[in-house]
């Protein structure tokens, strides 16, 4: 008796397998694929004015499960012949009962090769906004035959592009793949997804990675994804070989409602590149809501480089509610032996209808620690404005730093890459001591990745030992090239004009310019620490060169120029106290060595040459230089690198010192002698040559001719 209800049991369900196999043979043998297909395409066209072209018949398939498969099919656009969604072939797992009704239950769903084509009109309507209002339940005689209560989802190699006509923007996924477990209107289940993300403004191409637990609940209308982990690995904001990771422990929402995100993180870095940049960010709780972003904390931090040649940037949202957020700051940078201290606070707004993010009343204060422990105080103020429908952004700053003052105005059109223009004005700034911390270095690759246009203006600018007064430098940097044309500056009671050129690949610099009215004086003494020279400077200058090390660079200098001294002198040498001492020299033709002296002079009416450059070498072929005394011309070479100099001269003595010391020269009147100046730039010593002849004044008196030598060259 206790095995009657058991018998009973099998019995009912060997009957129900029965009927359910004859149900399946019979659907087998009367299946229509044409005339499903058929109901099919005429359905959705009814519904959504959208056709469907199947290449050949929907196909039944009893084994290894019941199946529909689908032939290469093409669904387009409403109202349109474009392609919405394609793909090469499709399996659906579909119910055997309602099939038998000639309804279509899919329970599973294998795409392989689908290209799926989402496109926002320039009105705003996208182009599933109709088959979102189907798939939420219409009811009537022209309801397409089917329902979805899909348990798997598998893609192979598809393809999405999402086309923005009203942002002019483009993304895509190629080569992708996705699996998830059961997709049911209340499901626990895990999805995995793979592919290659490529898109513009800004520019991405990266290979992307995605898993993840989930939870859908349909009836309650809450659905969330839970452990998930994200990578992208290639092209990131137009910046290649960059990773960026993210990790959160729930992200949930709920139909028609906000978007709780719960202990996000995520990290941005340059593969390959030791000491790059890492930024990471972090929440443990975040909501998006309709009015904008909710969150107690969020944080971000920067760090980049070594110890000894780096720096970390730390930042914190707090009290994030909607449309604004109090913001604190701390900054820790670092160059060689100089270090940067900042801390700061602001306030922040956001006003998402306008798509606009703002930073008002920034404040960061500081030290700024340089070799030798030195240190000096840094006070820098900004206001910021960021439109993030547009790309671009803008603000103003207030730097005061090592007792300079520099404010202004910015602004970024595009941020990948850089484009913008900006107006800076300094009241006084030491370049040399703010760029010590580089070195040697002469690095010009981060050039590279902007499109900038602005001006610059100092009232007292100190560089390379040299000061400027009245600074007016237009740049422009574009495709790695920093250009300055028509920059202007005071110079020791003159000026200096001119343009240059900055180019990264290769570490190339290119200068063309002209000096007029310069006293020379002051500019040797803070360029060399010597006052070699003294007199007015009037030059032009053509020349480049190219190096990895700033102290390079002189050696690499070619080019072009002339120079005219007026009414100065020329330090270390008295031409007549040479002369008494070389009179016996000069009348046995021998040699003589005259050092230099700090305390003697030889005073100039002008000193003129052309010169051309080669590898740090200055040479010239046309020297002349002229007093009411004397004259001398000839040629010689300056050694930029090595800091030397070799000169060869004719000098001829044109009158003699009054008294005792003119009768002892008088001899001398008219002659012209071969004097060689060489040695250290600043120091060099004067010589006696006696090889290339002495000559006599021509017959007449002084000046009344030209011996042959005269003007010559060696």
């Amino acid at each position: 008796m206790g095995f009657k209800p058991l018998k009973l049991l099998a019995f009912l369900l060997g009957g129900l397998s029965a009927v359910m196999g004859a149900g399946a043979l019979y659907l087998y043998a009367t299946f229509d694929g044409a005339r499903l297909a058929a109901e099919l395409t005429q359905s959705l066209r009814q519904q959504t004015q959208r056709t469907v072209r199947l290449d050949g018949p929907v196909a039944l398939s009893l084994f290894p499960r019941l199946s529909l498969r689908l032939p290469a099919t093409t669904v387009s656009d409403p109202r349109s012949d474009g392609a919405f969604l394609a793909f090469e072939r499709a399996e659906l797992r579909v119910g055997l009962w309602p099939l038998l009704s000639r309804r279509v239950a899919i329970e599973a769903v294998e795409l392989q090769g689908p290209q799926l084509t989402l496109r926002r009109r320039r009105d705003g309507a996208v182009n599933t906004d109709d088959l979102a209002a189907l798939l939420q339940g219409q009811e009537g005689d022209t309801a397409l035959p089917l329902t979805a209560d899909v348990h798997r989802l598998v893609v192979h190699d598809g393809r999405v592009d999402w086309l923005d006509e009203a942002g002019g923007r483009r993304l895509g996924v190629t080569g992708l793949t996705l699996e998830t477990d059961d997709l049911a209107s209340q499901s626990v289940g895990r999805l995995s997804l793979t592919g290659h993300l490529r898109g513009d403004s800004p520019n991405v191409e990266v290979d992307l990675r995605v898993a993840s637990d989930y939870r859908l609940d349909a009836v309650g209308g809450r659905h969330a994804l839970r452990h998930l982990s994200l990578s992208a690995v290639g092209v990131l904001a137009g910046r290649g070989d960059l990773e960026a990771r993210a990790s959160l422990d729930e992200l949930a929402w709920v139909t028609g409602g906000e978007l709780v995100v719960k202990g996000a993180a995520g990290d941005l870095r340059a593969r390959a590149a030791e000491g790059a940049p890492v930024l990471h960010l972090a929440t443990p709780d975040l909501r998006l809501t309709a009015n904008g972003p909710v969150a107690a904390t969020v944080d971000a931090d920067a760090r980049w480089g070594s110890e000894a040649e780096g720096g970390r940037l730390t930042a914190r949202l707090s009290d994030l509610q909607a449309r604004a957020a109090g913001i604190s700051v701390t900054a820790d940078l670092r160059a060689g032996d100089d270090r940067l201290n900042l801390q700061g606070r602001g306030a922040g707004d956001w006003r998402a209808a306008e798509s606009l993010a703002q930073l008002r009343g920034v404040v960061l204060e500081g030290t700024w620690t340089r070799r030798g422990g030195a240190s000096s105080p840094v006070r820098a103020g900004a206001d910021l404005q960021v439109d993030t429908a547009r790309g671009s952004a803008g603000g103003t700053v207030d730097l005061r730093i090592d007792g300079s003052r520099i404010n202004g105005t910015w602004a970024l059109s595009r941020f990948a890459p850089w484009a913008g223009r900006f107006e800076l004005e300094a009241d006084r700034l030491d370049a040399d001591r703010l760029f010590a911390a580089t070195g040697d270095r002469w690095d010009l690759s981060g050039l590279h990745g902007f499109d900038v246009d602005g001006q610059l203006r100092i009232g007292s600018l100190r560089a390379a030992g040299l000061q400027f007064e009245r600074v007016r430098l237009p740049l422009s940097l574009h495709g790695g090239r920093l250009v300055s044309r028509g920059h202007a500056a005071g110079l020791y009671g003159g000026a200096v004009a001119g343009n240059f050129t900055l180019v990264a690949d290769g570490n190339k610099a290119f200068y063309t310019g002209q000096i007029n009215g310069v006293s020379v004086e002051p500019l040797l003494r803070d360029a060399t620490g010597r006052e070699a020279l003294s007199g007015t400077l009037n030059a032009f200058v053509d020349v480049a060169t190219a190096a990895g090390r700033r102290s390079a660079l002189a050696g690499a200098l070619a080019g072009k120029g002339r120079f005219v001294l007026g009414h100065g002198a020329v330090r270390g040498i008295d031409p007549f106290a040479a002369l008494r001492e070389w009179q016996a020299a000069i009348a046995a033709r021998r040699g003589a060595r005259r050092t230099f002296r700090d305390a003697e002079q030889a005073g100039l009416t002008e000193w003129s040459g052309s010169f051309g450059i080669e590898r740090g070498v200055v040479s010239s072929a046309d020297l002349q230089a002229r007093s009411a005394q004397w004259r001398a011309s000839g040629h010689g070479v300056l050694d930029l690198a090595a800091g030397r100099i070799d000169v060869q001269q004719r000098l001829t003595v044109l009158a003699l010192p009054p008294g005792a010391e003119g009768i002892a020269l008088a001899s001398l009147r008219g002659a012209t002698l071969p004097v060689r100046v060489t040695g250290p730039l600043g120091r060099a010593e004067w010589l006696l040559e006696p090889s290339s002849g002495v000559q006599s004044a021509p017959p007449g008196g002084p000046g009344a001719g030209r011996g042959p030598a005269d003007g010559g060259r060696r």
